[in-house]
């Protein structure tokens, strides 16, 4: 072997030793790799050999066997005086250990890299949440399945920039809180509505990262809808305790004028409250806070039907009443009940009365057309002085429901009209 000082380091401790010594007595331990080519060559079978990063195991110093990667080329040297016409094997090569190392830590790193990469992005697929990432320049470079679904309508957002695939959420709290998020490293999270084409309401998480921002969001249009509907209904109930203590002391007051004993005032007294109780039942019991104009009149009247005389005829379409309305028409309700009972048709064993009714247009609103007839009861009188169900029919219909009221004291029987507005 003859070698250049380049070739030195691969040696190792065999320098100087091996200098002029045959190739198979300096590298034994790896003759049986490299010998057939240079015995090939040797004997003319072959031209020039290349190989890259060949891994050898070899000896070179106290260290020990170790394992080493060359680059290597084999060419013969021309020799006139042989029968193979190659006096010798130039090798030229480089060892490419520390490069091939690197190469294999870079590898191993970026397989760990796209490994974690990818738990994450298993981990952002699992989670209810959509998911989108943003770099410094407010590109796209990742979405979540949840979040292209929610967001991107079929559009490839991938490089897309924020600002120009959203721009309605420029100038928003979106917009002021992503920048906080990207300039001053903060987390941010907030709830906001998106305009249309998204006309969503989310709740948001940004969080910064060494690429940009990280952005967590979820739909919250049900949760919304909730917190507007339970807002409703806190407005609703505090509505109706008004109402209802309007009521009671409209009640309370026309009661106190028109009994003449405290024992009347207790009966007659008990009697609307329950009534008004079991029509707050009825509403409380729905989930739109409505009730059944059937349902209200049958809660007045059931105890008066008789299966084998058929006392009270109910007949007209389904009509829902909304509470405002429900409360002073059963209130109404129950007063004609009252007073049939005790001087009307329902005093009288043969007595009998029709409930018909029906809903009219008004223009675009709609009413309720309601008749409430008695016969076959006492001949019936003109008041002399108005009573307290005439005064309520008066005070809650018209003023709380802004209905019309027509009462006809016919000698046949009672005959009460009202129309009701359906809609407000």
């Amino acid at each position: 072997m003859i070698y250049n000082d380049t070739y030195r380091p691969v040696l190792g401790d065999k320098h100087p030793w091996a200098f002029g010594r045959s190739a198979c007595e300096v590298w034994p331990e790896v003759w049986p790799e490299i010998g057939p080519a240079h015995e090939a060559i040797l004997a003319g079978h072959s031209g020039p050999l290349f190989f890259e990063n060949r891994s050898l195991l070899i000896s070179r110093g106290a260290a020990g066997s170790e394992t080493a990667q060359f680059t290597l080329s084999y060419s013969p040297i021309p020799d006139a005086t042989v029968p193979t016409g190659v006096g010798g094997v130039l090798v030229s090569g480089v060892e490419t250990t520390e490069r091939f190392q690197a190469e294999a830590r870079l590898e191993a790193a970026e397989a760990k890299a796209r490994a974690t990469a990818n738990r994450l992005a298993a981990v952002l697929e699992s989670t209810g949440d959509c998911v989108f990432v943003l770099d410094t320049a407010w590109r796209f470079s990742f979405l979540n399945t949840q979040a292209r679904e929610e967001i991107a309508y079929g559009r490839d957002l991938l490089g897309g920039n924020l600002w120009d695939e959203f721009p309605h959420a420029v100038g928003t709290v979106f917009w002021d809180n992503y920048q906080r998020v990207m300039t001053e490293r903060v987390p941010a999270t907030f709830e906001a509505y998106y305009p249309p084409p998204l006309a969503t309401w989310y709740e948001v998480n940004a969080y910064p990262s060494e690429e940009g921002i990280v952005v967590f969001f979820r739909n919250i249009n049900e949760r919304h809808a909730a917190q507007e509907r339970q807002s409703l209904l806190i407005r609703e109930l505090h509505h109706r305790v008004r109402n209802t203590l309007a009521t009671v002391q409209a009640i309370f007051s026309l009661t106190v004028r028109s009994a003449t004993s405290f024992s009347q005032f207790s009966d007659a007294f008990t009697a609307r409250i329950s009534s008004l109780a079991k029509t707050h039942l009825i509403l409380t019991e729905d989930e739109q806070q409505a009730a059944s104009l059937h349902d209200l009149l049958r809660l007045e009247l059931a105890s008066f039907e008789n299966p084998r005389s058929r006392r009270v005829r109910l007949e007209g379409p389904k009509v829902r009443l909304p509470s405002e309305v429900a409360v002073p028409f059963a209130m109404a309700v129950h007063e004609l009940t009252a007073n049939a009972a005790k001087y009307g048709a329902l005093s009288q064993p043969k007595g009998h009365i029709d409930v018909t009714w029906d809903v009219r247009a008004d223009g675009e609103a709609q009413s309720l057309h309601l008749e409430w007839i008695e016969r076959d009861g006492p001949v019936v009188h003109a008041p002399t002085h108005h009573g307290f169900g005439e005064r309520l029919l008066k005070r809650m219909l018209t003023a709380q429901a802004r209905a019309q009221v027509q009462t006809e004291y016919r000698p046949e029987g009672l005959r009460f009209i009202v129309d009701l507005p359906l809609s407000r």
